[in-house]
């Protein structure tokens, strides 16, 4: 029997200028949903846009369950923190939304 090498992956720095008082917002939501704000502003980093996918690779990272992270989801959606698209059999896109309802700036 073989054993698959053991990969190390070198941590991702990302760096941005956190949205305190939509984090704030946020914190205040029940259940998961600052743990998917958190992931929301990493996946933001990332793609360098304020529209993300948020899909089953996604749920795997945050080790939430799904029914959990799509009702954090919602719960930011109602409070004016996110903007979601539902399609069917693809994953959700969300758009992060500052205080006017405009779409968060990567800074």
């Amino acid at each position: 029997m073989t054993v698959a090498p053991l990969t190390i992956r070198r941590p991702l720095l990302v760096t941005m200028a956190l949205p305190m008082d939509w984090l704030e917002r946020a914190s205040a939501l029940p259940g998961k949903a600052l743990h998917v704000a958190l992931t929301l502003l990493y996946l933001m980093s990332l793609r360098r846009s304020s529209q993300v996918r948020f899909s089953q690779a996604t749920l795997r990272r945050l080790s939430t369950s799904r029914d959990a992270s799509y009702d954090a989801l919602a719960r930011m959606a109602e409070a004016g923190l996110v903007h979601l698209e539902k399609r069917p059999g693809r994953p959700h896109l969300v758009t992060l939304l500052g205080p006017e309802g405009q779409p968060l700036r990567v800074i």
